[in-house]
């Protein structure tokens, strides 16, 4: 179990989380990102419960260590989730004008050579 200093709050999760919420916060730097990750957490009465932040390039946590449970209870219990990509994934998806463009723009080339 690991406890996570966020700004403002402090929250108990999983050690595989806090691992995997320190490898994303470079990643989102890295690429000028901010994304809303869902995390489970511990409540002061042991309950668990799935709570929201935002991460921002500018995001600093600490980690430390927190109360241990058994390796199985604990990975049962905090579960990594998947967390969106860092950036954005686009692709492009030729428009019939483009397509017309290229075709004009191939023809012109060919005739300066």
């Amino acid at each position: 179990m690991k406890q996570i200093n966020f700004p403002g709050c402090s929250v108990v999760t999983g050690t595989a989380i806090a691992d995997a919420l320190t490898k994303y916060l470079p990643e989102l730097g890295r690429t000028g990102s901010s994304r809303a990750v869902h995390i489970p957490v511990q409540g002061p009465d042991g309950s668990v419960s799935l709570q929201s932040f935002v991460l921002t390039p500018a995001t600093s946590l600490g980690v430390s260590d927190s109360s241990d449970l058994a390796e199985g209870v604990e990975d049962a219990l905090f579960p990594v989730p998947d967390f969106p990509p860092a950036a954005r994934v686009a692709r492009s998806v030729p428009s019939e004008a483009a397509e017309r463009r290229a075709r004009v723009l191939e023809r012109a080339l060919t005739w300066i050579e």
